[in-house]
């Protein structure tokens, strides 16, 4: 059986592209898992063929240096690690830039091939490494540490992929992307889609639960409560929608706290409730129980927002009900084949109007849609892709 070497600059347990990843490529190969911080439980997401090796994150001066220079170098000891193992193996899969160069480290004492799945356009999401919020000299400094990082990161991303063997990214607009910057051919797309069966999954009773009338409106957002995904403007919006709309957002993240105070200085409280993430394999239960959804990303923020997907697109289709969504490629592409997505603005009072025209949206028609462009995204034809990568 061949075996497959997967390097990953952070933690597994929340990362279900990595981790249904890993679990078609246990199919057909014996795999080792090289990543950063273990949490109890790990083991558990695999079967047999898959084998942890939880690594220390390096720290220190030099590694905070590299996160905000040359950062393609920060996590060069991972292939360290792996060679402390040293052992054969036929592939190499590398999560994203940050990794890379490990990988083919690992590559020149190996002799494995070397997959490349880039999970965004990591260049362009450098920004967020940064303050949104500076002002003057600071807000220069970070300007040209910038422009520093993102020259010299595009430069490197542009030798290293000469040396890859097969090259993975997140959407065909990403895709495009690749292939253009970098006159990369041959790109394979594989999607965060859920599997198709669970679209199978009886919803919970939501609305009963969180003491919701049951003759409200229950928007949903779920996922992490993050910077770039216009959740300010989600709360905001809710000024001016109707009377019977019940917004829940659920999930966690770093701008959580925040987002609770807006919604008590908007006095929307009546309107708003916000409860915690659920496990993945319950996801699906409580995304069904809504109403309808939403997805707001922030396009101006960076190149990678606007030509990603979010994972909560396919969680909505999968789970049968309308949302709305930033018009940008990929959910323009869902909205033009399939009646279950309505594209606004990132304005507030454009995503008011979207929410509230939501509730034209005939149920049970939208369940055939859902059900038809699930039977098109949808896991199982993902992991057709990455077995044809290693067979």
């Amino acid at each position: 059986m061949k075996k497959v070497c997967v390097l990953l600059a952070g933690a597994i347990h929340k990362d279900f592209r990595v981790i249904k990843t890993m679990n078609v490529l246990s199919r057909y190969c014996r795999v080792d898992l090289y990543y950063l911080k273990p949490a109890p439980g790990d083991e558990t997401l695999f079967g047999d063929n898959v084998q942890l090796f939880p690594v220390a994150p390096a720290s220190g001066l030099k590694q905070r240096i590299l996160r905000h220079s040359f950062f393609y170098n920060e996590y060069n000891y991972l292939a360290r690690e792996v060679m402390k193992q040293y052992q054969h193996y036929d592939y190499i899969w590398a999560n994203d830039l940050t990794v890379l160069k490990p990988a083919l480290a690992i590559k020149k004492t190996t002799g494995a091939r070397l997959i490349y799945d880039s999970h965004e356009i990591y260049i362009e999401t450098l920004n967020q490494f940064f303050p949104e919020q500076s002002r003057g000299l600071r807000k220069m400094a970070f300007g040209i540490l910038l422009k520093f990082m993102k020259y010299f990161g595009t430069k490197a991303e542009k030798s290293m992929l000469k040396q890859v063997d097969e090259f993975v990214t997140v959407s065909n607009s990403v895709k495009n992307y690749f292939a253009e910057t970098y006159k990369r051919n041959n790109i394979h797309v594989v999607l965060n889609c859920p599997a198709f069966e669970q679209s199978s999954y009886e919803a919970v009773d939501l609305k009963s639960m969180l003491g919701i009338d049951k003759n409200k409106f229950l928007l949903l957002y779920q996922g992490v409560m993050g910077y770039g995904r216009g959740l300010p403007l989600m709360i905001e919006a809710q000024k001016y929608t109707r009377d019977d709309v019940h917004f829940v957002l659920m999930g966690d993240g770093m701008l959580r706290d925040s987002l609770i105070r807006l919604t008590e200085t908007l006095n929307l409280t009546h309107k708003i409730t916000f409860i915690d993430r659920v496990p993945t394999s319950q996801l699906l239960q409580y995304t069904r129980a809504a109403d309808g959804g939403i997805i707001l990303q922030e396009t101006d923020k960076n190149l990678s927002k606007k030509l990603g997907i979010a994972n909560k697109l396919f969680e909505y289709m999968h789970a049968g009900i309308p949302f709305v969504a930033s018009n940008a490629p990929e959910n323009n592409a869902v909205a033009t084949q399939f009646n279950i997505c309505l594209i606004v603005e990132n304005n507030v009072q454009h995503i008011a109007r979207g929410i509230d025209a939501l509730k034209d949206f005939d149920p049970v028609a939208v369940k055939e849609e859902a059900r038809k462009a699930a039977a098109m995204y949808n896991w199982e034809k993902q992991a057709e892709v990455i077995s044809t990568i290693v067979q």
